[in-house]
């Protein structure tokens, strides 16, 4: 599955892509991949002249944990674009969770941010929480059954 889809991503034919999503393919740490091959798709296209486009990721139930979450935070501070990202269930721990925070603020247009069912706790909420007043765009974060906790929320 990933050499197609990492095919496919680092192609002319990605540069106008709007939305990806790899819902419960057991990426693990092809997450990774993935984020390198959205850097390189991202690259070709301004080096080609063209605008990358990917406003929607979503990626969720496929054993990211930190390392992807990490590879993907990285990506996602080069996109610049996001106005989704989606990536529930994915085992993601605060390591991750403060990761993809930083490079929230990176995708200004954000209306949709979901987290759900990773484990936040209350460093991952305070990393969001310290973000969230730059995404003026926001309408629903979703940190359903991420163990935010009182400390994390009062934060």
């Amino acid at each position: 599955m990933l050499s197609g889809i990492s095919q496919f991503l680092v192609s002319k034919s990605a540069y106008s892509l709007k939305v990806l999503k790899l819902n419960n393919n057991g990426l693990g740490a092809g997450g990774k991949i993935i984020a390198k091959c959205l850097i390189d798709c991202h690259k070709n296209a301004s080096r080609d002249g063209y605008e990358f486009k990917l406003k929607t990721f979503v990626a969720g139930r496929n054993r990211l944990e930190n390392p992807g979450a990490k590879a993907l935070a990285e990506a996602f501070k080069i996109l610049g674009s996001l106005e989704e990202v989606s990536i529930p269930q994915n085992g993601i721990q605060a390591e991750g969770i403060c990761a993809l925070a930083r490079s929230f603020e990176f995708n200004p247009s954000l209306r949709v941010i979901n987290l759900n069912d990773n484990t936040c706790t209350a460093v991952g909420a305070t990393a969001l929480a310290e973000v969230l007043g730059e995404l003026t765009e926001l309408e629903v974060l979703d940190l359903g059954d991420s163990l935010c906790r009182d400390d994390g929320v009062l934060n």
